[in-house]
């Protein structure tokens, strides 16, 4: 038990930031998060959908900025550059 532990902390440890997320999102819509890790270790987890959910935040987060611009002044310089990138990666720009 010992063993099965220490590797499931080493899989975790090293997952950046959108893999733990996604592994978050995943174990909030009922997945085990035990199995999950196992799968990683074993290297067949599934990381397809992880690209829907960036997808699905870059888009709303556009869509947020360009409601907040059309009541203010527009984008805001401070936002342009991250705007630009978020538009970029839905193909939009």
């Amino acid at each position: 038990e010992l063993a099965i532990g220490s590797v499931r902390y080493e899989t975790l440890r090293k997952l950046n930031n959108r893999q733990f997320a996604y592994l978050n999102k995943l174990n909030l819509e009922g997945r085990n998060l035990d199995d999950m890790i196992d799968e990683i270790a074993a290297g067949t987890l599934d990381w397809s959908g992880m690209a829907e959910v960036e997808h699905n935040l870059i888009y709303d987060l556009v869509r947020g900025i360009e409601s907040w611009a059309a009541d203010e002044d527009g984008v805001h310089d401070e936002c342009w550059k991250a705007y630009e990138r978020a538009k970029q990666a839905l193909g939009e720009w």
